[in-house]
């Protein structure tokens, strides 16, 4: 039974506010499918560049290509293509592979470094017996040690020697370890563990398994006098001793093969006395 003064249909109000949530949703379910649509384009995209960039490496290091080839099974798996004409179901799959996408980027990114960085070793004097460079400049007083001469330790594979000069506490562990290149066998300090709150972890320069080579060292440096003809003289006995004898500064100590981790570590601390930084020179061994 009819009330008085409503009808039986539908209001057209009623009809108006039906048809347009009706017309939002597809339009919603339009926009998330072309979204979808994109990222599976650029997913093929980056599976082109991807094994592009494994084939160079490949060329470079089998052994990381395949340790790269390895890396994808942890990967998170791409969401296929709904069935469903939900806006909500096209939503958590544009999402899902666009999550993928930018998974697959940052992997592409790292085998270009590694191709890079394996160029890099081909190209320079990586294996040569010795290396000369010159280290700094420091921060203190802009100190730079000309030519400074270090035995290559690892030959046969090759090496690269870098500087670095970090505020302490570094958060280095060091331990000994016995180096073999070909008939010489011989003991170096190398990285055995990066600590967190250190400055080397925040840095990211120094990585575990770079041998430690030489260090800045705080030292009393005698000022050389000079005679009445303005030439520099060695300074008398009463001017080089006491507590306040000589200028401090810093020097740099290469560190020969066997050299005692102790001693490595007594030379490190006595930076905190001068200005708190430590200057390094690392050797670091190519696979």
């Amino acid at each position: 039974v009819a009330l008085q003064g409503v009808s039986s249909k539908t209001h057209p109000r009623a009809h108006r506010v039906a048809c347009h949530s009706k017309d939002d949703a597809e339009d919603e379910l339009k926009v998330w499918r072309e979204a979808y649509a994109l990222e599976e384009d650029r997913a093929d995209l980056l599976a082109a560049s991807f094994e592009s960039a494994l084939e160079q490496l490949g060329d470079l290091s089998k052994e990381l290509r395949l340790e790269f080839e390895g890396c994808l099974v942890d990967l998170e798996k791409a969401p296929a293509k709904p069935a469903s004409d939900e806006a909500g179901m096209w939503s958590e799959a544009y999402l899902g592979i666009r999550r993928c996408n930018e998974q697959l980027e940052l992997k592409i990114d790292e085998v270009k470094a590694k191709v890079s960085e394996k160029e890099s070793e081909k190209s320079g004097d990586f294996q040569s017996l010795t290396h000369n460079m010159d280290i700094g400049p420091i921060r203190l007083k802009g100190i730079t040690f000309k030519d400074m001469k270090f035995d290559r330790y690892n030959r046969e594979k090759g090496s690269k020697f870098y500087f670095i000069e970090l505020p302490m506490p570094l958060g280095v562990r060091l331990e000994p370890t016995e180096i073999q290149s070909g008939l010489r066998v011989g003991n170096a300090i190398q990285v055995a563990e990066l600590v967190e709150g250190g400055s080397a972890l925040g840095d990211g320069s120094i990585r575990v398994g770079d041998y430690l080579r030489a260090v800045t060292v705080v030292q009393r440096q005698m000022k050389m006098g000079m005679n009445d003809e303005g030439e520099e003289e060695e300074p008398e006995l009463i001017d080089v001793v006491g507590v306040g004898a000589g200028q401090v500064t810093k020097s740099i100590h290469v560190f020969p093969e066997g050299f005692p981790l102790e001693e490595v570590t007594k030379e490190m601390t006595s930076n905190k006395r001068m200005d708190g930084y430590c200057g390094m020179v690392f050797e670091r061994p190519f696979d």
